[in-house]
């Protein structure tokens, strides 16, 4: 008997492609730097938790300004009900949040050049969505299926995403 799997895992892979491509397109356009940040503490204070990051399933999109300093490209988005980020990328991004009093923290992110590569040398660099949930306190995962796993490859030299089950 087969069992029925949900649609988040690959819903939400390619929904985190999709902004990773508008990511790359804008450092492109605008000459500048910007990255997907991924909501995993590896370093510093915790998030704000304001209801609207939530651990292991919401991203957002910065860019690097001319002082270094880094800004919101767009609002904190979640994977759909029913996904989490399984894997993250390796390489991290140091940034502040506007609601922290300036203290930095160190996330997971993929970033990109002006010239629309991936920042880091290491080749390739992944994300990995699977299907389940995070408990209420977005600290633990519940009810995980590890037969839906639906991952995303972002390659250095091109900066093109690639979403495969």
């Amino acid at each position: 008997m087969k069992t029925m799997r949900s649609h988040a895992p690959l819903t939400g892979a390619t929904q985190v492609a999709n902004l990773l491509s508008l990511a790359r397109q804008k450092a492109v356009s605008s000459r500048s730097r910007t990255a997907m940040v991924f909501s995993a503490i590896v370093a510093g204070p915790p998030y704000p938790t304001n209801g609207t990051i939530h651990n292991l399933t919401s991203y957002t999109v910065l860019q690097q300004t001319n002082v270094n300093a880094w800004i919101y490209l767009d609002r904190w988005q979640h994977l759909p009900a029913g996904a989490y980020f399984s894997k993250l990328p390796i390489s991290t991004l140091t940034f502040t949040f506007p609601t922290n009093g300036g203290l930095p923290v160190i996330a997971p992110a993929i970033e990109f050049t002006p010239r629309g590569e991936r920042s880091t040398t290491t080749t390739p660099s992944t994300y990995t969505v699977m299907e389940g949930n995070m408990d209420f306190g977005w600290t633990s995962i519940i009810n995980s299926n590890a037969l839906n796993i639906v991952s995303g490859i972002i390659y250095r030299t091109t900066g093109t995403v690639r979403v495969f089950k």
